[in-house]
């Protein structure tokens, strides 16, 4: 890569966004001048801090990142070294970004003299360009700000932060490889054994999602031993099973204390061992008719999408068989239907959708052929061999938002949840989980789907009751009127929020009225429509939650973009539908080797699918932030809770 140089400058906030012909030629003549010359680290203050600087500490701390901000700014001014002026500056910046004020952001680096910056600092603006970039979806402005080599002074943590920016940005680029090459370059940088586990095996599902000529053409390229020894390792997993013991020893000789060896290689030989199962005829069993017909018909689509996109030397032939009577009711002989298509020469089914479905099938001792339920059944038993269970369960999605803010490093949870049956089995899973972790659950409160005005369960929630109560009493002892503002318990360190798009635009701008604005929320992929409403969702700003890729964004696979391009009116508000149907029809040739070890797992359109010993299929979602109204993707947690899963090639 290049030398780190001024580039991606931007010139002010409306230009950053929208550049004009003058920003062009200033962003071309800025693109040649190469700072050789910048040598040095990072200026920082020294001596005590002063009353302005805690200010601005404490205030980044409460997550007050405007205040901090406006303090930064005043902190430089009043500087008179250029070297602490700048680095000022650069610290406002960022506390604009992370407040999610992008604009400003944008302008105050746009009015710094890259000519004046010392090497760290012109790094650390660079960084700030390509995260203002990543949070525009600019992707190619992103790519450009990070080409550069990272000077050898650079911090661990600060390389990480690159590293990271890159895999966010090649991924988005929808460039396998090069994210994976990123990945390569961190796993230097890790420490921590689990963490470097979870980082290995995501740059390995990289690098098999990739096609043979393209590692073969990196192979080609490969800089360094480590980078060779992960791509050849890619290559022989992509080739005929017959051929892989041979070539497993031939890479073990020439690479024998390579990191994938401990981690990679047992599922290559797994994988080799096994020969994949591709039915020649699938049966799917939906309700193509009643209150499940859209649902149906989406995962239908889905289906198909994915299937005109497999190989067509072994496409197999499909049947739908509708489940429903003419009046739209579910059919009462659902099994007959199934031994129908059975008899008509079914090797594999896929359906129904519905729990009084699926129920009677799943504990039937005479099933005959696979079935691919779509949805989840009670867990009073154990279902026969032959029947597994896939769904977009919001339970799964509610532990799993327990397992991102362990990792975030909370320990303290509040649940606000809606009343009714759908919020109390989030309550519970959530719950359940998190106290696994060794979470500790400080309040669930349940609200009122139905309402507007939230205000008695959250001051309940938040005990601003109790600190109501406690002016009272103080005005009674002192006989004084006091000037008094509630004040919120604190001892939470996140929400975790159930809710659907009408509830959360509500509930989280009235968090914040009632002091509750600096609480992360975490909240499941409900809270999103699934249709990108910069204007609606920005009274969800600073969101986080879990959803598909495809519903994060839509461009990121090839199978999400042909559904937008087939069914424009509905496939961003059915798209994570669209994705559960094309799972169905890519998971058939991996269940066996998911079925035979729960460390198994294949990366999906849904998300990252494990399954456990019921048969049922999990899902490790994507994860997202709203920022200025739109969801903006979020690196995967550096160190995973869940157990650390084997990933079996795609």
């Amino acid at each position: 890569m290049p030398q780190l140089r001024s580039i991606d400058q931007p010139p002010s906030a409306r230009e950053f966004y929208t550049p004009h012909l003058l920003y062009v030629l200033l962003y071309a003549l800025l693109s040649l001048f190469v700072l050789n010359a910048c040598t040095g680290t990072l200026t920082k203050p020294g001596g005590p801090l002063t009353q302005m600087q805690k200010q601005a500490l404490t205030a980044e701390q409460a997550g007050d990142h405007s205040k901090a901000a406006e303090l930064y700014k005043q902190l430089a001014a009043k500087s008179t070294d250029d070297g602490l002026r700048y680095e000022w500056l650069i610290k406002a910046a960022q506390s604009y970004f992370r407040g999610g004020e992008s604009e400003a952001s944008a302008e105050l680096l746009a009015d710094l003299d890259v000519n004046l910056l010392d090497t760290q600092q012109l790094l650390q603006r660079q960084l700030l360009v390509a995260e203002l970039a990543l949070d525009k979806r600019d992707y190619a402005r992103a790519q450009t700000a990070l080409n550069f080599d990272i000077p050898e002074q650079t911090d661990t943590v600060t390389q990480q932060k690159i590293h990271k920016l890159r895999i966010t940005t090649f991924n988005a680029l929808n460039d396998p490889i090069t994210a994976a090459l990123s990945h390569i370059a961190l796993d230097a940088l890790i420490y921590d054994e689990e963490a470097q586990l979870f980082n290995q095996q995501t740059l390995w599902q990289l690098l098999q999602s990739a096609q043979i000529a393209e590692l073969e053409t990196a192979q080609a390229n490969a800089f360094n031993s480590e980078v060779l020894g992960w791509l050849q390792l890619a290559i022989i997993a992509k080739r005929p099973a017959q051929q892989g013991n041979r070539s497993i020893n031939d890479w073990r000789q020439f690479f024998p204390s390579h990191p994938a060896d401990i981690t990679i290689v047992d599922s290559v030989l797994a994988r080799q061992s096994q020969q994949a199962y591709r039915p020649s005829n699938i049966a799917l069993l939906l309700p193509l008719q009643g209150s499940l017909a859209n649902t149906a018909k989406a995962i239908r689509d889905g289906f198909f999408a994915a299937y005109y996109q497999s190989d067509h030397r072994s496409t197999p032939s499909i049947r739908v068989y509708d489940v429903t009577t003419a009046d739209g009711k579910i059919r009462d002989d659902v099994y007959t239907i199934y031994q129908n298509a059975v008899s008509d020469g079914a090797e594999f089914v896929i359906g129904p959708i519905s729990k009084d479905a699926l129920e009677p099938l799943a504990f039937r001792s005479d099933l005959s052929t696979p079935l691919l339920a779509l949805n989840y059944v009670s867990d009073t038993g154990l279902p026969h061999d032959l029947f597994f269970q896939f769904g977009l369960s919001p339970e799964d999605e509610a532990r799993q938002v327990a397992e991102r803010a362990w990792s975030d490093g909370h320990k303290q949870a509040i649940t606000l949840t809606p009343q009714g049956d759908w919020g109390q089995r989030m309550q519970t899973a959530f719950a359940d989980r998190w106290e696994s972790l060794g979470g500790r659950l400080v309040e669930s409160k349940n609200y009122d789907a139905n309402s507007n005005d939230f205000s008695r369960p959250l001051r309940s929630m938040l005990q601003l009751v109790q600190s109501q109560t406690r002016k009272r009493n103080l005005q009674q002892q002192l006989g004084l009127e006091l000037n008094f503002e509630p004040r919120r318990r604190h001892d939470v360190d996140f929400i975790f929020l159930a809710a659907f798009p009408r509830q959360g635009r509500l509930l989280k701008p009235q968090l914040k009225f009632h002091h509750a604005g600096d609480i992360p929320v975490y909240a499941s992929s409900h809270i999103f429509s699934g249709i990108a409403d910069a204007n609606a969702d920005r009274d969800i700003n600073g969101v986080t939650f879990c959803d598909t890729r495809w519903t994060i964004d839509p461009t990121s696979s090839s199978i999400g973009q042909q559904v937008t391009r087939l069914w424009p009116q509905n496939s961003h508000s059915l798209l994570r539908l669209y994705a559960l149907g094309a799972d169905a029809f890519k998971l058939i040739p991996h269940l066996s080797k998911l079925q035979q070890s729960e460390s198994y797992s294949y990366q999906g359109q849904t998300g990252l699918l494990s399954m456990d010993k019921q048969r049922r299929l999990h899902r490790q979602p994507s994860w997202a932030k709203i920022t200025n109204g739109v969801p903006v993707e979020l690196a995967e947690p550096e160190k995973p809770v869940a157990p650390t899963l084997k990933l079996s090639p795609l």
